[in-house]
Parts: C-alpha cells; structure tokens; sequence
C-alpha cells in the first residue's frame, strides 16, 4: 500500500523510468502500453487490493506523460 511517505519515492522512481524510456526513444504512449501488458506480472502487485492496484495504475499514464 502507498502512503504518504512513499508517493515521493514511487514518483521519483517513475520519473527516473520515465526519463529512461525518452532517453532510448519511446513516447509516453508506448510506455503506458509495457506497463499495462506487464502490470499483473508483477509480484509486488498481487499483495494489493483490486482498487488500489487499478489506483496506482491510473495514475501511471500522467506521469509517464510528464
């Protein structure tokens, strides 16, 4: 679950995704389509409830648009 303290963390990570993702010639819309394809992949993610994992994943999509 992402609380307060957290959010930074997972913003600067997503940033940092982000600015990799630009750096190797992808747009935005072509990351947000690896994250939604690989997002029930993930581990980390099955620990979370069905709302907060759809939550996080919304918000996802703007910052990779940032």
């Amino acid at each position: 679950m992402q609380t307060a303290a957290t959010k930074p963390v997972a913003q600067d990570a997503m940033r940092a995704v982000c600015l990799a993702a630009r750096q190797q010639g992808l747009r935005a819309e072509e990351l947000i389509v690896m994250f939604k394809k690989t997002w029930s992949e993930r581990a980390e993610l099955r620990s979370m409830s069905r709302e907060e994992a759809v939550r996080l994943l919304g918000s996802v999509g703007p910052m990779c648009v940032q």
